[in-house]
């Protein structure tokens, strides 16, 4: 029988200690089909357009980041969700300091 992980609630706030002109980032959980990452930036902060394998969703905790996906840019504001489908390319600019919840999911293959 396997034993079972101790559990307890993380306050996202006090998930990553944000860092001056820096991007900090926290594995919640995760394996072969996604994972869950908290993301700390400061204002001004970028991750570069790239793609992914995965769909993924950026839940924005607190503070307001800048998403372009596509073609298409939105400004995601404090308790707002958006949807990046995989294989398109997103950007991300924190526009202040802001916590971001990044869930990735693998979408099985068609057989």
């Amino acid at each position: 029988m396997s034993e079972q992980k101790q559990m307890k609630p993380l306050k996202i706030q006090d998930g990553v200690a944000r860092s001056e002109k820096a991007i900090v980032s926290r594995k919640l959980i995760g394996n072969a089909n996604g994972n869950v990452t908290l993301f700390g930036f400061d204002e001004g902060q970028e991750i570069s357009g790239h793609s992914t394998p995965f769909d993924a969703g950026a839940f924005v905790a607190s503070g307001s980041i800048r998403i372009r996906v596509g073609d298409e840019t939105h400004v995601v504001e404090e308790g707002e969700f958006l949807e990046m489908p995989a294989g398109i390319e997103h950007a991300l600019t924190a526009l202040k300091p802001s916590l971001m919840l990044l869930a990735m999911i693998r979408t099985p293959k068609e057989k």
